[in-house]
């Protein structure tokens, strides 16, 4: 049993480190690039100043959807792990109690 529980750790910190490396990834999109742009427009003016703040939003709503992704994929890596915890845990008791005739 031992080993189910170290191989569910692994997984669970890789879990969370991912869902911790998502929550970077959107807070630099959200709080860092945003006030950028912003910035960017403030000083400089123009058509050209507008398309590349176009491409620049258009840029940190994708980085933003990336680590939505990324989330999801941390919700799912755990949730896979428990079920294989569970299972594994499930074999192991049915195989304590198996007798053979």
């Amino acid at each position: 049993m031992g080993q189910i529980e170290i191989r569910f750790q692994e997984v669970m910190a890789l879990a969370e480190h991912v869902a911790n490396e998502a929550a970077a990834i959107k807070s630099m999109a959200e709080k860092t690039l945003l006030p950028d742009i912003c910035a960017t427009k403030a000083v400089w003016q123009g058509e050209s100043a507008d398309l590349l703040c176009k491409k620049e939003v258009k840029i940190s709503e994708q980085i933003s959807e990336e680590a939505a992704l990324l989330q999801e994929i941390s919700e799912d890596l755990t949730e896979r792990a428990k079920a294989m915890y569970l299972a594994e845990s499930a074999n192991n008791l049915l195989a304590k109690t198996r007798i053979y005739i």
